[in-house]
């Protein structure tokens, strides 16, 4: 009896796991067919972040989980030559170039879920504006964040 009822517990523990595995590989596969509606400058300068906690931006409020700081340096110009060129290095995929704006995509490696970085030049301040947020699920677990970080860490030491 008690067998039976192990290995109807470990069934649907398999089962479970294999539905958990398959929407998340769904999930990616939808974040990587999707076309984001909130990218792109408003007014020369990036949108906020929404409700959820899987965005970053540097224009949120400054004591909230959404923020992050711009990236700032007397040279911002060199600053955003070095940013077009570090993001491919890392991996990420230029997904749009102008002369002040750049949208550059990450993917996970397991599921395949699709991040949207953008970055905003400011040469009168002297600030490259950020923003990055998934494209899908409620919360990203602060991985724009630590990314975001490492991009920083690489590119004003």
């Amino acid at each position: 009896m008690i067998k039976k009822v192990l290995l109807i517990v470990c069934v649907i523990i398999v089962v479970l796991l294999f539905a958990f595995g398959g929407r998340m590989f769904w999930l990616g596969k939808k974040s990587a067919s999707m076309t984001p509606q909130t990218l792109g400058l408003v007014d020369g300068h990036l949108r906020s972040c929404g409700s959820k906690p899987n965005c970053v931006a540097s224009n949120a409020e400054k004591d909230s989980d959404f923020y992050v700081p711009p990236f700032q340096a007397s040279n911002i110009e060199s600053v955003w030559d070095d940013l077009n060129i570090l993001l491919p290095e890392m991996g990420f995929e230029i997904a749009n170039h102008a002369e002040n704006y750049l949208h550059a995509t990450a993917t996970s490696k397991i599921f395949g879920f699709v991040d949207d970085m953008e970055f905003a030049l400011q040469p009168d301040t002297g600030v490259i504006e950020i923003r990055s947020q998934s494209r899908v699920g409620y919360s990203d677990m602060g991985a724009n964040k630590k990314r975001i970080e490492n991009i920083r860490e690489r590119l004003l030491p």
